[in-house]
């Protein structure tokens, strides 16, 4: 007893003497966004914007988002223990909702505004690649890739919006995406939009602490699952520059 004790006044003396933390209703330790800011290389963040909308299981309508743009591309995490996950990345425009499926599952693409809890990121794009984004996914172009993060970032791409760190020629990274979401760092045809301009919305209090952490855990948890399924890999470098190359091609009757 003694012990935990102990173990206990050293996590909170460290949560006031440095304010990383935060005791959640189980009396948790959790790390603050501000401390995570820093472990993502995160200089200047978008204000976080925390909503309360009315939700039926883990989801709402984007009409509950005050000053909601009805043009602007959305970028959703979700966070639910059930259909999603605590980390899936889809994307929404203009009444159109696209989700891509990992290891090459099939994306599925519908007609509806219903986001998902967890966090969203507003950016305003012109009319006309909003419109050409809404008939890529209606033609089912997001096409399979091996999460559903790689989906979201090729559909994009595809369309002329570019997330800072995201090229043909290095592996999609939630590590390195997350930051630029955050940061307003998104190119539109081939101009840098203004952060001002974008938004980071939350569904609850702690729901940006949570998409942070996620965001730390995902690419590991990608290769564990990829591990967990069989796949071969292969590794090139050490500590931060370490890269791993997945053996993994979608089989001839998964290309459609």
């Amino acid at each position: 007893m003694v012990v935990y004790t102990l173990i206990f006044m050293l996590f909170s003396s460290l949560a006031l003497a440095e304010e990383k933390f935060y005791f959640d209703e189980y009396g948790a330790v959790q790390r603050t966004c501000q401390s995570l800011y820093s472990d993502l290389g995160i200089k200047s963040a978008l204000s976080v914007e925390k909503i309360a909308p009315e939700m039926k299981t883990g989801r709402f309508p984007l009409s509950e988002i005050p000053a909601h743009q009805k043009g602007a591309l959305y970028v959703g995490v979700a966070r639910n223990e059930g259909f999603e996950g605590k980390h899936h990345y889809y994307l929404m425009v203009d009444g159109m909702r696209f989700d891509g499926q990992p290891f090459y599952g099939k994306a599925e693409f519908r007609k509806t505004s219903t986001a998902t809890n967890g966090v969203l990121f507003e950016i305003p794009v012109p009319p006309d690649v909003a419109k050409a984004l809404v008939q890529r996914i209606r033609r089912g172009g997001g096409g399979r890739d091996i999460s559903c993060l790689h989906s979201l970032c090729r559909l994009l791409e595809a369309e002329g919006v570019v997330i800072e760190g995201v090229s043909d020629r290095s592996p999609i990274r939630a590590s390195v995406v997350v930051p630029s979401l955050v940061q307003g760092k998104v190119q539109v045809k081939g101009l840098a939009l203004d952060p001002a301009t974008q938004r980071w919305i939350a569904t609850g209090d702690n729901e940006a602490t949570e998409f942070l952490k996620n965001a730390m855990d995902a690419d590991e948890g990608m290769k564990l699952k990829l591990i967990a399924n069989g796949i071969g890999a292969f590794v090139v470098g050490t500590g931060s520059g370490t890269y791993a190359f997945f053996l993994l091609r979608p089989s001839e009757g998964n290309k459609k």
